[in-house]
């Protein structure tokens, strides 16, 4: 297991921005499944230590490992990612080397979200700025 899946397991969100950072987009896109498979077992125990620990994390690394917008809002908004959510600042920071169009995809996306999504607005706010 790499560094990134031993932080994201661990919930050790505030190490993802550095470990992220230090990766080429090719290796963020080969971590993915890794992501997607943890996310699955997750989804076994919701609402378990591992996951209340893990999902943050979880959240901010999946994001950041995938190159399109409709995906990331996707990954952002899912329903299961709804009750243990990174801090917006942390998930600003990891996008913000993205192109302004993008992010601006990304935003219109989660606007276009139901409330019941709960997308805080100062993560979309803050991707636009």
């Amino acid at each position: 297991m790499n560094a990134l899946m031993d932080a994201v397991r661990a919930g050790r969100t505030s190490e993802l921005t550095g470990l992220l950072d230090g990766m080429t987009d090719a290796e963020r896109r080969a971590v993915f499944p890794e992501l997607k498979e943890l996310r699955k077992e997750l989804r076994a125990d919701r609402w378990g230590a591992q996951a209340r620990r893990a999902y943050p994390a979880l959240q901010v690394a999946g994001a950041a490992c995938q190159t399109g917008a409709a995906a990331v809002a996707n990954w952002l908004a899912a329903a299961d990612m709804r009750w243990w959510q990174a801090p917006p600042a942390v998930l600003i920071d990891v996008l913000a080397d993205r192109e302004t169009d993008w992010l601006a995809d990304v935003v219109h996306r989660l606007a276009q979200r139901p409330p019941s999504a709960r997308v805080p607005y100062e993560l979309m706010a803050g991707l636009v700025r």
